[in-house]
């Protein structure tokens, strides 16, 4: 489960995407968040490292790619969340 702050950023990352089609640069998301630069940008790289998001420390904010727009489902144990299940067979293709 993600804490707070990663959770708001990646769904106004998510958002802004959705309805822009562009990343927001970083005046947008410190408008957003209501945090600074330095505490966006830990929040990106934890996302990044959590694989939510690709981005790399020192580039442009607009330059970054979602992977996941939700936070993922906790597994059954209730330690340790799913990574999504990416079938390897074409049946992704085939199934309806």
């Amino acid at each position: 489960m993600l804490p707070d702050r990663e959770r708001k950023l990646l769904r106004i990352l998510y958002n802004y995407f959705s309805v822009r089609r562009r990343m927001p640069g970083m005046i947008e998301l410190k408008a957003k968040t209501g945090g600074d630069e330095v505490s966006i940008h830990q929040t990106l790289q934890t996302l990044a490292d959590e694989k939510y998001i690709v981005w790399e420390e020192g580039l442009s904010v607009e330059q970054i790619v979602i992977l996941e727009g939700w936070e993922r489902k906790p597994s059954p144990d209730g330690k340790q969340p799913l990574a999504p299940h990416i079938e390897s067979d074409l049946s992704y293709w085939t199934k309806y």
